[in-house]
């Protein structure tokens, strides 16, 4: 069993920022391990029509722009495909299907990670870069939904095909995945819309400028995650609107309807006390974390088994993280957010390994 300095799980933009920065800023030997067939599948996997909500501009990592209009957003595959070229271009260190189900303590302070096959690797420094957002929230409620009406959450919906044979469809939640399904099953179904949390729809250009490098100029995605200007930005949650408006959305034929309030066989009642009948139901309220407990470290999590993260440090030594939603600030589970962080934590790895 080979020893590394720094094994790093998740071939995605985090853990790829992570290896441009070690590979170019410090003398340690590293491997990053991604459990899919290919790096970027994790793009791939989403639904047909995504597309990112920051341009090609700031959506890339150092020393390689994404093809196309600067200023235009690139679609899920062009994406993935340029992490896996970025990969190969930067020459990092990344075997595929490789994915990691034990992580442990080793006896000397360093770190065994176990792969689905067996194989062991054995490190002194672990980071964690395999995402923030894994598994689709379901509401509690769903359960009282009768077996007639179909489910589908924003990890599995692809595209309208799935619902195309039903009449109703209900999408609950409001963000970017909310209203891109609305859009989409709009063209063949009757389409209802539950709006969540207020979001504030950015438009298009901000002072001549794309939202997203508006806001990085004027230090808002980037404030430390705890000031006042980063809770401003939980608060809003905001994304550029491309024509998902809700007046845009009505002008689809979609119905937006207030909070969902109740479920009850083939009944859906809101805030408001309206009621409508559904054949099914899109659920788009956000992601969860994964179980950790692949992660067998006790003295990294809290009491409820969420890992601990400081900025991209965990209470164990040498054990750090990357792509965490707020790691340091807003930006931290962008793209545009990978480089500065990933020079934060490569900074506490030289710490910790020296």
């Amino acid at each position: 069993m080979a020893e590394i300095d720094v094994l790093i799980i998740g071939a995605g933009q985090a853990g790829l920022g992570m290896g441009y920065t070690l590979k170019n800023k410090t003398k340690y030997s590293f491997q990053i391990l991604e459990g899919a067939p290919r790096i970027g599948d994790n793009w791939r996997s989403r639904y047909d029509e995504l597309t990112l909500f920051t341009t090609r501009e700031i959506s890339q990592l150092p020393e390689m722009p994404i093809p196309g209009d600067p200023q235009g957003y690139p679609p899920r595959d062009q994406f993935g495909d340029y992490l896996e070229h970025y990969a190969e271009y930067m020459e990092l260190p990344v075997k595929v299907n490789c994915k990691i189900t034990k992580v442990v303590k080793s006896d000397d302070g360093g770190f065994i990670s176990t792969a689905e096959d067996g194989t062991e690797y054995k490190s002194r420094s672990v980071v964690l870069a395999n995402g923030p957002y894994q598994t689709a929230n379901v509401l509690g409620m769903a359960k009282n939904l009768s077996d007639e009406v179909v489910q589908i959450t924003s990890e599995d919906y692809k595209n309208s095909d799935q619902v195309k044979s039903f009449s109703r469809v209900l999408v609950v939640g409001d963000g970017a995945y909310g209203r891109d399904m609305a859009a989409e099953l709009s063209l063949s179904n009757t389409t209802f819309m539950a709006k969540g949390s207020f979001r504030f729809l950015m438009p298009e250009r901000i002072l001549g400028l794309a939202p997203g490098k508006y806001l990085t100029k004027v230090g808002i995605v980037t404030a430390p995650t705890k000031s006042l200007r980063a809770k401003m930005m939980k608060k809003l949650d905001p994304f550029p609107n491309r024509d998902r408006g809700n007046r845009q959305l009505r002008r689809k034929g979609i119905t937006i309807k207030p909070r969902l309030k109740g479920l009850d066989g083939t009944t859906a009642t809101f805030k408001d006390g309206t009621s409508i009948t559904i054949d099914a139901i899109c659920w788009a309220v956000g992601f969860r974390d994964k179980s950790w407990d692949w992660v067998e470290i006790p003295e990294a999590k809290d009491e409820k088994g969420n890992m601990v993260n400081n900025k991209g440090s965990s209470p164990v030594k040498n054990l750090f993280f990357m792509g965490r939603a707020w790691q340091t600030c807003r930006a931290s589970a962008l793209v545009f957010g990978v480089h500065k962080d990933s020079e934060i934590v490569a900074g506490e790895i030289v710490k910790g390994l020296s």
